[in-house]
């Protein structure tokens, strides 16, 4: 009778998995898969024999280093704790797509006894896209921030020189030149950011057109051409 039970309780279960719309696993306590649905087969692009039995760990890579497997589960296990998918994320390694991004959820399951949970169950959100996009953002965060720096440092050595040309009474320091400079390139840095946020909107129609390279080259070189050597010559005490 309790075996019948059980078999009655697992194809419940196994029932329900399958009407869920979102990937689905669950998992024994040793991490290993017991079950999964239709659309978990679709994210693994794996048969639903081929996932069971695999061990979580090598399904899903956890991108952060300190909760590994071992950790999630006893932590669901063990202090019956539900983890949100803002909490974890993982690669997926697909073979015919690459690398995929998932937020992973996990949760206790328990059967209609009153005794402590012993099977994970485990579900899946593919956050490719949204991971590409906030890479990107941080990318150029990254980039732009470097842009800003180098011309910023020279204007702040500039104005230095000013000042101390100044109080020396020097009037050979052309600082007004870089200033000028440095002020245009940064608007111009301003400008073509504004311009992709306006092409990334669809607001800009772009008619490619046959370009000189060697100019764009030159100008690009120009940019990154090493600083003139001099000498600081002091006098001997």
């Amino acid at each position: 009778r309790l075996f019948a039970s059980l078999t009655r309780e697992q194809s419940k279960q196994a029932e329900l998995l399958e009407h869920i719309a979102d990937a689905v696993l669950v998992a024994d306590s040793s991490g290993r898969v017991v079950s999964a649905n239709h659309a978990a087969t679709l994210l693994f692009k794996r048969q639903s024999e081929q996932l069971r039995g695999a061990l979580c760990a090598d399904l899903l890579h956890i991108v952060d280093r300190t909760r590994d497997w071992p950790v999630l589960l006893r932590e669901v296990l063990a202090h019956q704790q539900v983890i949100s998918p803002r909490e974890v994320l993982a690669r997926i390694q697909n073979p015919a797509e690459g690398q995929r991004t998932a937020a992973v959820s996990l949760a206790p399951m328990r059967d209609n006894s009153a005794g402590a949970a012993h099977s994970v169950i485990i579900a899946l959100w593919d956050v490719t896209q949204l991971a590409e996009v906030e890479q990107l953002r941080s990318d150029i965060v990254n980039t732009v921030s470097h842009e800003l720096r180098m011309p910023l440092t020279k204007i702040k050595l500039a104005v230095e020189s000013a000042e101390l040309a100044q109080r020396t009474g020097r009037t050979d320091v052309d600082w007004r030149r870089t200033v000028r400079s440095e002020t245009q390139h940064l608007i111009r840095l301003v400008d073509n950011m504004l311009r992709a946020s306006r092409i990334e909107a669809g607001e800009v129609q772009v008619a490619a057109e046959p370009v000189a390279l060697v100019p764009l080259v030159r100008q690009a070189l120009r940019a990154y051409q090493k600083p003139k050597r001099f000498q600081v010559q002091a006098a001997r005490r």
